[in-house]
């Protein structure tokens, strides 16, 4: 790969280039006719072409924010979106732009300047702002309650993140907090505890930590697997809340107590002694007038911030869910961002210079194809949930005959909705589960593989054994067997809820090169917590259920018959 590494130069491409992006680089060529022919022999969708300073070309496939590329472009890399080699440049050594695309028409331009925009919490409602406030917590800059209330403390706690990040000021940046959050949430697979015994509740990682109820005695508890972070309850009376805090606030060592709050039906310790940091929040149970007490006691090179969303979530009652935003004003930025994402936005660069157009290539004749790809129903307006890689390049998408049109499809989400162009009903159709699954859940697997050979549906069974894909966190590896013709069918837990989509299966002569060994039962699914966010994303309902009830393996496999839909594809290359 060859990585250009000069002074900065008179003019560079942060002139063309929004300050804190980078651009993602596939390749660099000696010529521009070279770069040209890269782009068509590779069919690369490229946004633009630059000029080094020292003569050679650099072949754009779009732009991305500096922070975080690292993960952006292996993230890519893993779906084989760009090659191995591609990078991320901040344009030092770049001097002119010597081709892009056209410009950006006029409804781009007001969605970019929409997200160029500084954020305003104001249009929010109560969950979108829980929402950011939970995020905040994880960031480590938000310690109040996740309550909705976008005061003074949520506001400074928001800026704080964005100095943390170095990122300005803008609708683009808590977008992309947003979207960070789902991240983490589903990655930590937190979940809510509510407590009747206490009448209180608190949400907690069920992905690194376990919870033990213990209603005879009222005590309840959490640990993280590791031991890094213990949290326990505890009920009395106003004088043994006094008598708590009390000693908290002065067993300490020489570093004395960290945080100290009082106020009408609450109150709040923290403290540092040695290696370990507590935090105490002691609040009121209007019904009882019985006081309950959260101690959260973490190592502190515990990073992860569990503990802070963890005390900022304890509350008395039942607290609402933790659930991302589908429909609002973040859900549109969050839309926006994605947006910008699928198309690049390399082409709205400061046009300094008249862009040379590639050299027109003589036609070649189409040659047309047929596919064929499953997906499932999503609501009861027949919407139909399957991959973006089924529908990319078909003229025509069908279902038992009947055509389809795109709603929306990703090439980063890897996921597609089609609806009906005759609109229907069904009421076949899968919920998708609150929560995620767990490690080594059992799941079903639902497809039409290999048309032409197979017919009819194919069931298997499997379990999930990883959280994560190919260094990709936002997809999870499954052991039930899948084959070509699966992409796009539905995940499904033992209850029957959409726990993830089936995606890919690992390559197996690309193993054999990396590790010399055939890969077995090795296939990886986009978790439905991502699915449920695209819908949601395109304003497409869905419903998410925690119901518990396990389904008899024979009765899945006919819910699955009725929901499960092989898509027909016709298309030209």
């Amino acid at each position: 790969m060859f990585i250009l590494a000069l002074s900065v130069p008179t003019a560079s491409l942060a002139n063309f280039v929004r300050p804190g992006d980078c651009a993602i680089i596939v390749a660099s060529r000696q010529t521009l006719d070279d770069a040209f022919a890269y782009i068509r022999d590779n069919a690369t969708d490229a946004e633009a072409i630059y000029a080094s300073e020292n003569g050679w070309y650099a072949i754009s496939v779009g732009t991305t924010a500096d922070a975080g590329s690292t993960d952006f472009l292996t993230s890519l890399v893993g779906r084989r979106a760009i090659p191995p080699d591609s990078y991320c440049s901040t344009g030092e050594a770049y001097v002119r732009i010597a081709w892009s695309r056209p410009a950006e028409s006029a409804a781009t331009s007001d969605t970019t300047a929409m997200l160029d925009t500084p954020f305003d919490a104001r249009p929010l409602d109560t969950q979108e702002k829980r929402y950011l406030q939970a995020g905040l917590a994880l960031e480590g800059t938000y310690s109040g309650l996740i309550d909705g209330d976008w005061g003074r403390g949520s506001q400074t706690a928001y800026d704080a993140f964005l100095r943390k990040k170095n990122w300005p000021d803008s609708n683009r940046s808590a977008a992309v907090l947003t979207i960070l959050t789902a991240n983490a949430l589903e990655d930590g697979q937190w979940t809510n505890f509510y407590m009747p015994s206490v009448n209180a509740s608190i949400s907690y990682p069920m992905g690194s930590m376990s919870a033990v109820e213990n209603t005879q005695d009222r005590t309840h508890e959490i640990d993280s697997f590791d031991g890094s972070v213990i949290v326990r309850f505890y009920v009395g009376n106003e004088a043994d809340v006094v008598d708590f805090h009390v000693t908290l606030r002065t067993d300490s060592d020489n570093w004395g107590p960290l945080y100290e709050s009082q106020s009408d039906g609450q109150v709040v310790s923290g403290s540092k002694a040695g290696n370990l940091y507590s935090y105490a929040r002691s609040l009121r149970d209007p019904a009882d007038g019985l006081w309950t007490t959260a101690l959260i006691v973490n190592q502190l090179e515990d990073t992860t911030n569990r503990p802070a969303l963890m005390a900022s979530t304890f509350q008395i009652g039942r607290s609402a869910t933790l659930d991302a935003p589908n429909s609002g004003h973040l859900t549109t930025l969050v839309t926006a961002a994605v947006g910008e994402y699928d198309a690049g936005r390399s082409a709205d660069v400061a046009a300094t210079s008249a862009p040379a157009q590639p050299p027109a290539a003589s036609p070649l004749p189409k040659e047309r194809f047929s596919a064929t790809g499953s997906g499932f129903y999503i609501n009861e307006d027949a919407a139909i949930m399957t991959n973006a890689h089924v529908v990319k390049g078909c003229d025509s998408l069908t279902v038992d005959g009947d055509p389809l049109r795109v709603v929306s499809a990703s090439e980063p989400f890897d996921l597609a909705i089609l609806t009906p162009q005759t609109p229907r009903k069904t009421t076949h159709f899968l919920s998708f589960a609150s929560k995620p699954a767990r490690l080594n859940s059992d799941i079903t697997v639902a497809g039409f593989p290999l048309q032409g050979i197979l017919s009819g549906l194919n069931i298997t069974r499997g379990s999930i054994s990883s959280m994560e894909g190919l260094e990709d966190a936002t997809r999870m590896q499954i052991s039930a067997p899948v084959q070509p013709g699966n992409s796009g069918g539905p995940i499904v837990d033992r209850y029957g809820r959409v726990v993830g989509v089936v995606v890919a299966m690992l390559d197996e002569e690309f193993t054999r090169e990396r590790a010399g060994v055939a890969p077995q039962s090795i296939n990886f699914g986009i978790r439905g917590a991502m699915g449920a966010m695209f819908a949601g994303l395109n304003d497409v309902a869905v419903t998410t259920t925690d119901l518990s009830d396990e389904i008899a393996p024979e009765d899945l496999a006919d819910q699955l018959r009725d929901a499960t839909v092989l898509i027909r594809c016709e298309g030209s290359d």
